[in-house]
């Protein structure tokens, strides 16, 4: 969006402005992004196909990462069906000092490794 920002010329705040206010121009714009989406996974497809030289594949890589939903990141949720081993948030605050000096023990001692079980 910002090199059509670029071109058009205005700020990308000013692009984000318009689209707020106008869904006709919100629409324009995801449908712009679509189709800049699959002209890089087309090349994607033909540098896995034909090859592309050097820098080709993470230069794709880069701008799908970047312009669609591709990512790196994986979410794992480690929440149980039942709710009975959802992650939850340690207060410090809300800790004896008994249980401040066990934790801060077991932190300074790192993980456990399997030949300490």
């Amino acid at each position: 969006m910002v090199s059509f920002a670029a071109t058009i010329p205005c700020s990308r705040a000013t692009i984000n402005v318009w689209a707020s206010k106008h869904p006709e121009f919100m629409e324009a714009l995801n449908t712009g992004k679509a189709l800049a989406a699959k002209w890089w996974e087309s090349q994607a497809m033909r540098v896995a196909v034909e090859g592309g030289g050097t820098g080709s594949a993470p230069m794709i890589i880069f701008a799908l990462k970047n312009m669609s939903d591709w990512k790196d990141k994986q979410e794992v949720d480690h929440t149980s069906s039942d709710k009975s081993m959802s992650p939850s948030h340690i207060d410090p605050s809300a800790l004896t000092d008994e249980e401040l000096a066990i934790l801060k023990k077991a932190m300074q001692r790192g993980p456990k490794s399997t030949s300490d079980t």
